[in-house]
């Protein structure tokens, strides 16, 4: 007699899933003359330590070879070939390259996800599935406080590709970074700004609030390297050191002194096998008036940045623009930090690239104390 399926629940796999196996399986299968890499970073680097390839494609290096495994441009790859493309920035603009020569590629979010292989998992999607998870109701109060459907619709997407590896979530966003920070409901005033640029790197991203606000009261930028103090100091030197400070510092939730990997350009950050060492200061300890804009972007710090920084931010309720992609709780954490200024904040989400990279968490102030 058969089974009573009344009731039953039938799971069948998305479309991308399927499609990302079957390719995945094709990849393994093929000899090694038909398996190609797009990208020679370390995650494409690790695709080639657990499997043979024929080469990495890359379009503008001048290198030849990584190791013993040569380096060939797009347009050198046969026809028959199998690429994984592992941009983390422009994953569709790399596919659709690839794609464009006839090839069948795939994204490399699912084939780490899917092939089985041993390869770098994509930054802190693991752990933050077990998070999402366990915090549930935390990420949704976030996502309820949302205050626009492009942050909603942004939110619901970030989850989708980090749980289920799915790229088609990522398809609304461009890799967009001078637009980066700074958007229309920030309501930059031309007159009387200050700006607190946490994690300068060069000054571009100063240069662009000035551009926007150009009769700024101050920008106060912060940048622990001595290198790039140097890059911010020229590039905002028109301005003259009335209306620029340069702080070379961090920014964390207690005074003390660190390690520092300055070799990693925008990307430099703490580390312990850092070549310098820096210092580490708390903002409410150096009693900037009046800021306007905070903004911080620096590489994970961010937490105990703004840990440093309550009282500044209680006392002037500035606007915050703060990147939430470093950790793996970032979406549910910074809010939780920045509410201990008790500050009614409206919070926005918005995204700046193709992949993984660039969400920042805006915080613009209602005006009423929740104290």
């Amino acid at each position: 007699m058969g089974a009573n399926l009344e009731g039953a629940r039938i799971v069948t796999m998305p479309d991308h899933e399927v499609q990302a196996r079957e390719f995945c399986t094709d990849f393994i299968k093929a000899p090694a003359d038909m398996r190609f890499v797009f990208g020679t970073g370390d995650y494409g680097r690790s695709i080639a330590y657990a499997i043979d390839i024929a080469a990495f494609i890359d379009d503008f290096t001048d290198s030849t070879h990584i190791e013993n495994t040569p380096i060939i441009r797009s347009t050198d790859v046969p026809s028959t070939g199998l690429a994984v493309v592992a941009s983390m920035l422009r994953p569709r603009t790399a596919i659709r390259t690839v794609t464009g020569l006839g090839l069948r590629a795939l994204d490399y979010f699912a084939f780490a996800r899917f092939s089985g292989l041993p390869v770098w998992p994509v930054a802190f999607w693991p752990e933050f599935e077990a998070d999402f998870e366990a915090h549930r109701d935390a990420y949704l109060e976030v996502r309820g406080r949302l205050a626009d459907q492009e942050s909603v619709d942004l939110f619901d997407n970030l989850v989708r590709f980090r749980t289920q590896a799915d790229l088609e979530a990522m398809t609304a966003y461009e890799f967009d970074q001078v637009n980066q920070y700074f958007e229309p409901f920030l309501e930059l005033q031309h007159l009387g700004e200050t700006f607190i640029d946490v994690g300068s790197f060069d000054g571009q991203t100063s240069l662009q609030f000035a551009a926007r606000a150009p009769e700024f009261a101050h920008i106060y930028a912060f940048e622990p390297s001595e290198r790039n103090q140097q890059a911010v100091e020229e590039n905002l030197a028109t301005y003259g050191s009335d209306r620029v400070t340069v702080f070379p510092y961090g920014l964390g939730d207690h005074e003390t002194t660190l390690r520092f990997d300055s070799q990693l350009g925008s990307s430099s950050r703490a580390s312990s096998e850092g070549d310098v060492e820096i210092a580490i200061r708390t903002l409410d300890s150096l009693n900037i008036k009046s800021p306007t804009l905070i903004k911080m972007d620096i590489e994970g710090a961010e937490v105990p940045a703004l840990t440093g920084a309550i009282e500044t931010i209680r006392a002037h309720q500035p606007r915050l623009a703060i990147s939430v992609y470093h950790h793996f709780d970032d979406l549910r954490r910074i809010p939780e930090v920045v509410d201990q200024a008790g500050v009614p904040y409206r919070l926005y989400l918005r995204h700046y690239t193709e992949g993984i990279d660039e969400t920042v968490m805006f915080f613009i102030p209602d005006g009423a104390s929740l104290s």
